[in-house]
């Protein structure tokens, strides 16, 4: 072999070898790359690392709650009281993405069998989330899945007498117990019985309790029960069909000069009872029901007319103040704000309709003009501020309008009127979110399919060949 070629065979040998210890350089900075991005990957929280992709975004923490957790000053624990492995995934995944928000709040799975005094400590049952105020030891037993205030509610199909899960609360369940075991409040409601009034529906109950409120379990008769009950903060009378006699208006009338707290739903018109109430504290009920020509619902209005509104709400009122959505009413009567009793009483509107509004009696009255629907009367008292708020309608709370109609303000009101006098009560309410989808569905997925089996693959091969086929002409 001649030089010539020999020097031709060293160049090759060594070129091959300077090219074949780079590819070995590149590789293993790909790999030190590779294993840095893990490793700076899995310190991510999960609320980063999961995308939630679920019909209802189930996993994503509202913003109310972001608020009040702004505000959370206190550490809490979650504590999940769940076999290691088998607590439900969506339960997990939202502690986790909740926990994420504030630096106040850690999570920790406890296994009741390896630790079974747990249950005991918390009387409380196994699948269970505990909200503990880690300074003062308060706390609060949430289930994971129950009829009733739980993670995860279960209600009953009337045709297959099966329980189903129809909705998540957990949001609206965590946010309410870290309010609870981060203040102090003890406030009773009551409802009274004996005119024919509604039950207070699954819905406007949960408002309560998740007010940190508690429903006192046995109505009020006024008259059998020889008053009102000294231990009452709020004494709800919800839709009577009937007045009350003159001796329950006195009964009333001197709740209220001792600080006390009505909230009145009325919806009848021959009330003279009622309206004594009423007028003392500067509210005249008139009779007819309003309407609005302009702020009704048109989808509803065959079956109603304009009797179905979104009334006006006051911008500056303490229930009303920064509620952006609309409420809902059916068949609303209305008032006239006239002077009170006493100058110390102080009366103020929150709901009336627009001043396209009408207020109808028969065909051969009809008054055109705004109508006040909801007001609040305050009076300063030696024992503390007494109030009386009258929504004069029968529908606005019910259960009917508060878990079918959830988008609306309904609640939100509702929230703000029982919580108003309680101090220390949780103004933060959150709906549970519907279970009666699919979960972790992608609308539309006959595209992403075809994006990930065929076009992302498609691309991938149509590269690596030309990328091919450009090494071979070099």
């Amino acid at each position: 072999m001649n030089e010539e070629n020999k020097t031709k065979e060293f160049s090759l040998t060594r070129g091959s070898s300077r090219h074949g210890t780079m590819s070995l350089v590149t590789i293993a900075v790909v790999i030190v790359i590779v294993i840095i991005l893990n490793l700076i990957v899995g310190r991510l929280p999960k609320n980063i690392l999961q995308l939630d992709i679920s019909d209802e975004k189930l996993y994503a923490v509202s913003d109310t709650s972001k608020e009040f957790l702004k505000t959370l000053d206190t550490d809490i624990e979650l504590l999940l009281l769940s076999e290691l492995g088998t607590t439900d995934e969506r339960i997990s995944k939202f502690v986790d993405n909740y926990a994420a928000l504030s630096d106040h709040i850690s999570v920790e799975t406890i296994d009741p069998v390896l630790t079974p005094s747990v249950l005991d400590t918390y009387t409380a049952v196994l699948n269970s989330l505990v909200v503990k105020n880690a300074e003062t030891g308060k706390f609060r037993v949430i289930p994971f899945s129950g009829t009733e205030n739980a993670l995860i509610l279960r209600d009953l199909n009337w045709q297959t007498y099966e329980y189903y899960e129809s909705a998540f609360d957990a949001d609206g369940q965590i946010t309410s117990a870290i309010s609870y075991v981060s203040h102090s409040s003890s406030g009773v409601v009551y409802a009274t019985t004996g005119h024919g009034e509604s039950e207070l529906g699954d819905t406007a109950a949960g408002i309560i309790e998740k007010s940190n409120l508690t429903v006192a379990e046995k109505t009020v008769n006024m008259l059998l029960d020889g008053g009102i009950p000294e231990d009452c903060g709020l004494l709800i009378i919800n839709g009577p069909s009937a007045d009350i006699s003159a001796d329950e208006a006195d009964l009333l009338l001197d709740y209220l000069k001792n600080g006390g707290d009505i909230l009145l739903n009325l919806a009848i018109e021959d009330a003279p009872n009622f309206g004594k109430v009423m007028r003392e504290y500067g509210m005249e009920p008139k009779a007819g029901f309003a309407g609005d020509t302009t702020r009704y619902y048109q989808q509803y209005a065959n079956f109603y007319g304009y009797m179905c509104i979104a009334p006006v709400l006051s911008a500056s009122h303490e229930y009303t103040y920064g509620i952006n959505n609309n409420a809902f009413i059916l068949y609303p009567r209305a008032m006239d704000l006239v002077d009170p009793a006493r100058d110390t009483i102080a009366v103020e509107w929150f709901l009336t309709t627009s001043d396209d509004g009408i207020l109808y009696v028969d065909d051969e009255n009809v008054e055109n003009g705004k109508c006040t629907i909801g007001a609040l009367a305050t009076e300063e008292t030696a024992n503390g501020t007494a109030r009386l708020t009258v929504v004069l309608s029968s529908s606005m709370f019910s259960e009917e309008i508060l878990s079918g109609l959830p988008s609306m303000s309904n609640s939100t009101i509702y929230t703000n009127i029982i919580t108003s006098g309680f101090e220390g009560a949780n103004r933060v309410v959150i709906p549970a979110k519907a279970l009666d989808v699919e979960r972790n569905t992608i609308n539309n997925y006959g595209w992403w399919a075809l994006l990930y089996i065929g076009v992302i693959p498609l691309c991938v091969f149509v590269g690596g060949l030309v990328y091919w086929l450009n090494r071979r002409k070099r």
